[in-house]
């Protein structure tokens, strides 16, 4: 059955176990001779989803059967629908034009933005994306990749212009376009009236990129690609660009020189005319050692059993323990990620750094660092600056100092219930420090009795949050939980204290 509207799906592809059968036409089906006492069933039609493909959870679909017939109602979730129709200035039809969606999908916790359902335009200037699951939408259409001369009877230098790429409602940065926020069976029609602007050369050299690797963009302001063409040669570093409407653009490099170290580029530039010799300088990104210390009065977590360590440790190399993962997040968009990564003792000249975080650019960045669950982290310098409390600025030419972090084993203990109802057997619960720090919420997991259990937790305050699932909240955003923060419960832990807590449960299912 359609979950919207309740009515039957005719002629669904069913399967109970290694059996298919089509549904008829008024989405009945029957399975006989079943041998299992429990059966996995799902069902497929296209233009539908099942709740698997929209929750991103893989819990099965799983009947107990009996000496009875056994009745079973799948519910399967109808497709969304954007369709639109392009034309220029003139109100004629633009055909081949390319048509994008960016689709902001939560992935562990963190919006993303990825780009999905690459289309174009009809000889009638037609469009139709379908297969879109329920979420948040950015339609862009454009450019056209042909420029139209412009007319100059007074003037020797030939003039151009072109339809750059715009975003609904016709804006030329994601940052101040419409969001669609399509919801499960939705169909969304959609006008573009696509206007004209100057339409310029670019063309330069990349200094100090002369190698066989290595890639040039043209991002928007936001930092999108713009999907303009560009010739970049590699080898000799020159790059051409055209037809390019006028307006504000970052240009990104990313390579490597001959000895394999990581370059990039990025300048900002405002195209009002043509460009014929742009040189743009390259620098080298930079590698940032990251050292843990440990202060555990127990037992090293990372140490063989019956082996005790006393004072502050320092762990090094592939045989050291792992303590956690380190990340940095950039605060300009679109917010790329690097990851430490380990190494060797003697491995790219670092010394005694456990990670190291490879390429990394000028800019601003959110630390993070998720615990191995054993010890917890009870802080995170760079330099001197606390980074659970501040960002990390990376300035172009500067010297790359380590990132220090510091984990202990006193950590507190919490046993929790949360209140789940019949009708709910899953939870799943956040453990989300006070005050500001970029530590993210620590995601606990709820048996089916609905009782859970977290060790190795930092002394502090803390709102434990309960939900029916997490897939679609972007809980790392703490302007979002704040929103739930009425049903949170409030605890208090101090070193290698056991704190009990019950929790309500928070259902966010449609």
């Amino acid at each position: 059955m359609n979950a919207i509207t309740g009515a039957p799906i005719s002629y669904a592809l069913v399967q109970a176990e290694q059996s298919t059968k089509l549904a008829d036409q008024n989405g009945n089906f029957r399975f006989d001779n079943l041998i299992s006492n429990s059966v996995y069933v799902q069902a497929h039609k296209p233009g539908f989803f099942d709740e698997q493909e929209i929750s991103q959870v893989r819990r099965p679909n799983t009947v107990t059967l009996s000496d009875r017939p056994t009745n079973v109602t799948i519910s399967l979730i109808p497709e969304a629908v954007v369709t639109g129709h392009v034309e220029n200035p003139e109100g004629e039809p633009l055909g081949n034009l390319p048509v994008r969606l960016r689709f902001g999908q939560i992935v562990n916790g963190r919006r993303i933005w990825q780009q999905q359902g690459h289309r174009q335009t009809d000889e009638d200037g037609n469009f139709r994306i379908a297969e879109l699951k329920p979420g948040t939408y950015y339609v862009e259409v454009g450019p056209n990749s042909r420029a139209r001369a412009i007319d100059q009877q007074q003037s020797a230098n030939e003039k151009f212009e072109v339809i750059p790429a715009e975003y609904y409602p016709g804006v030329r940065e994601m940052s101040a376009a419409t969001p669609l926020q399509l919801v499960a069976g939705q169909h969304v029609p959609l006008e573009f009236g696509m206007k004209r602007v100057p339409a310029f050369h670019l063309s330069g050299m990349v200094a100090g990129a002369a190698s066989n690797s290595g890639g040039l963009t043209l991002l928007d302001r936001d930092g999108e690609n713009t999907n303009i063409p560009m010739r970049f040669d590699g080898r000799a570093g020159r790059f051409d660009a055209f037809p390019v409407p006028s307006g504000s653009y970052r240009l990104h490099f990313n390579g490597r020189d001959s000895d394999g170290q990581q370059l990039f580029a990025d300048v900002p530039i405002n195209v009002n005319g043509d460009i014929p010799e742009l040189r743009i300088p390259v620098g080298r990104t930079v590698n940032i050692p990251v050292e843990f210390e440990t202060e555990f009065s127990k037992q090293n977590p990372g140490q063989p059993l019956g082996i005790a360590s006393s004072g502050p440790s320092v762990g090094s190399g592939r045989g050291a323990p792992f303590y956690g993962q380190v990340r940095l997040i950039s605060r300009t968009s679109p917010n790329r990620q690097f990851f430490a990564n380990r190494h060797g003792p003697n491995e790219l000249g670092l010394g005694g750094a456990d990670q190291t975080i490879m390429g990394v650019e000028p800019g601003t960045y959110d630390v993070e660092v998720d615990a191995n669950g054993v010890a917890y982290v009870a802080s995170v310098t760079c330099g001197g600056l606390d980074l659970l409390r501040d960002p990390l600025v990376i300035a172009e030419g500067a010297d790359s100092q380590p990132i220090r972090v510091v984990v202990r084993d006193d950590g507190a203990s919490v046993n929790g219930t949360v209140q789940i109802s019949d009708s709910n057997k899953s939870a799943l619960v956040l453990m989300m420090p006070e005050g500001q720090t970029s530590n993210p919420p620590r995601q606990v997991y709820v048996d089916p009795s609905g009782t859970f259990h977290a060790q190795g937790i930092a002394p502090g305050n803390y709102d434990i949050l309960a939900f029916d699932r997490l897939d679609g909240l972007e809980y790392r955003n703490r302007e979002v939980l704040n929103a739930y923060l009425s049903h949170a419960a409030h605890v208090t832990l101090t070193a290698d204290e056991q704190a009990k807590v019950t929790v309500d449960l928070i259902q966010t299912k449609q």
